[in-house]
């Protein structure tokens, strides 16, 4: 800061020493994290891409022998297809609401994750998504869901949920990078940001509701389980 009135510049810039003690502080955490970037990052991505090329490896049995290869029988038919189905759509929920809260009631200072958190809430869905194709057994088939879709089914609600859910999220990330470059009313992103906040409880509720419909689990045959799956999302993100 200068201060030019009284002739005196006390501005912490013009100091040669401090300024270079602070280049050298950035050159060294930028090195800190390229290092990490260049090797640490190629690791991870190979172990990832071990095991995608492992899963599509076993998904490629289970098309091949049925879905008995996965040993899921009458008394157990959901194994982890569907557990990551609930933890993918928790965190989705969640990741959204993060996002949404505080556009839709005007609360500052969560500007910094908002676009991060909405960004996994997508790749969440996506990913929650796909958990449901693989559990079907024969992907081919997905398009009989439309083709014969019954309304009456809360299975069908989910579809229909968790397709919107995706095409909203999408939307409200565009909406965001809009808004921060002046080109859409804080007014609109407020709206926009208040519908993905009722859809984001809406597609955790319908998911709730369709585990309370299983009457022989006495912890799930009840109406509670939507506002516990959307406090468990909330503790997730």
């Amino acid at each position: 800061m200068s201060d030019f009135s009284s002739g005196a510049v006390i501005d912490d810039d013009l100091d040669i020493g401090a300024a270079q003690s602070r280049g050298k502080a950035r050159e060294a955490a930028g090195a800190k994290a390229a290092a990490w970037g260049g090797k640490g990052l190629n690791i991870a991505i190979g172990i990832s891409a071990v095991v995608v090329v492992a899963g599509i490896a076993l998904w490629f049995m289970q098309l091949s022998g049925g879905m008995v290869q996965t040993g899921m029988r009458n008394l157990s038919s959901w194994g982890l297809y569907i557990t990551s189905f609930m933890f993918f759509v928790g965190l989705s929920a969640g990741g959204l609401i993060i996002s949404s809260v505080p556009k839709a009631f005007g609360i500052a200072g969560f500007g910094g994750i908002s676009k991060v958190a909405v960004m996994s809430s997508i790749a969440c869905t996506v990913a929650a998504i796909g958990m449901v194709v693989v559990d079907l057994g024969q992907p081919a088939r997905l398009w009989e869901l439309f083709a014969y879709s019954n309304l009456g089914s809360p299975l069908m609600w989910d579809i229909l949920v968790l397709g919107t859910y995706l095409i909203l999220s999408c939307v409200y990330l565009w909406a965001q990078v809009r808004a921060d470059a002046g080109k859409m009313s804080h007014t609109a992103l407020r709206v926009i940001s208040v519908v993905a906040l009722v859809c984001a409880v809406l597609v955790h509720s319908v998911t709730a509701w369709i585990f309370g419909l299983q009457q022989g689990r006495e912890m799930w045959h009840t109406a509670l389980l939507a506002p516990w799956f959307v406090s468990s999302a909330l503790v997730c993100c």
